[in-house]
Parts: structure tokens; C-alpha cells; sequence
């Protein structure tokens, strides 16, 4: 809920295990899988590359839902991440996990399959997250609200309404980490 991203967005995406012994409370979205496969001590992203929703590959890109966060491609440059193109709900010996060089592969030779998985260990620190994509505007008007609520104008120096973004589809994600308008956005899709 709204609660919770206003947390992300001050202390970061963090793992199961990492909430718990900070007392940060929150919702998950599989508690019981997480704690199964061993990943409760880290956290599950999605990867989406321009190849992988563009050209050959564009029926990759799908319309999206509720919020998402949007990390700066510089999360990648940790090493302490693991693949799978499909979700494996973190598992740590999964099936098909994949070096980076074999996601980057599958991701432009094949496209951005939606159910695929990377795994940050801990957490995915707040100063990476370059955004939240919004395909309601009644729900980015209320996530604006709610981060003003908090007591935040700008995150990382950015206004409040052009961090919290709409977007349409998988492609406009690519945009918001490089800080271009979303493709699919014309301009009252940016009014608040």
C-alpha cells in the first residue's frame, strides 16, 4: 500500500529478514514461498532492456498495473545478484539460474520475459530507485499525496510528481531510468 512505498522510498527496498530486525513493518507479496526458498533475506526484482521490449521483441511489452518501482540501472553493477528467467521466488539452487551475461542474452535476443527474477541480497539501497511508474492517476495523485504527507517535496533532488510517474506499458520503465518521458505519456498523462 501507500504506507509501505513511502517506506521503500525512504529506507530502500529491503528484504523480509532486514524489515523484521529493523522493526519496519510491511506487506509482502510471498511470505510463505520467500521463507520456503531461502530468499526472505533478499530481494526479488524484474529486469526489462530496451532490446527486450523493442523491434522483434515488442509483444514483450506489456501493459502494466498498480505501482512499480524503477531502479537506475547502477543496481546491476553489485555482485552479489543471481538470475532465473523465470520467477523461482528466489530460490538459491532454482532451476535455470542464470549469469548476467545469459539475462542480458535472453533479455535481447528473445525479449524481457515478464516472469523473470534477479535477487539483491538485503535490500536495494533508496538512492537507486529512480522512480515509481503509476498506471492509475488516481493512485499516483494518491502516492504523490501520501509522500508529501511525509514530509517529502523532492526524492533524490527530484520533484515529488516527476518521481512518481505514469506510465502505460513495460517500455515507459526503461524511459523513467533515464530520466526521459515515458513514450506511452502525452501531456496530461504528467498533470496532476
Amino acid at each position: 500500500g501507500l504506507e509501505d512505498a513511502v517506506s521503500m522510498v525512504r529506507a530502500g527496498v529491503l528484504s523480509i529478514l532486514e524489515r523484521s530486525q529493523r522493526g519496519v513493518r510491511g506487506s509482502f507479496t510471498s511470505p510463505g514461498e520467500d521463507l520456503e526458498t531461502g530468499v526472505a533475506k533478499s530481494v526479488c526484482t524484474r529486469t526489462v532492456t530496451e532490446a527486450g521490449v523493442t523491434g522483434q521483441n515488442a509483444e514483450q511489452d506489456y501493459r502494466t498495473s498498480g505501482f512499480v518501482f524503477i531502479f537506475s540501472p547502477d543496481v546491476l553493477d553489485r555482485t552479489d545478484w543471481y538470475a532465473y528467467p523465470k520467477d523461482q521466488y528466489g530460490a538459491i539452487n532454482g532451476e535455470g539460474r542464470q549469469s548476467p551475461d545469459e539475462m542480458f542474452q535472453q533479455h535481447n535476443e528473445s525479449g524481457s520475459p515478464f516472469d523473470n527474477e534477479q535477487i539483491f541480497d538485503a535490500g536495494i539501497r533508496p538512492e537507486l530507485i529512480a522512480g515509481i511508474g503509476c498506471s492509475d492517476p488516481k493512485m499516483r495523485a494518491e502516492l504523490i499525496g501520501a509522500l508529501r504527507s511525509a514530509g517529502m517535496e523532492t526524492v533524490h533532488g527530484i520533484p515529488v510528481e516527476s518521481f512518481v510517474v505514469a506510465v502505460e506499458k513495460t517500455s515507459d520503465l526503461i524511459d523513467v531510468t533515464h530520466r526521459r518521458p515515458p513514450r506511452s505519456n502525452t501531456p496530461q498523462d504528467i498533470m496532476i
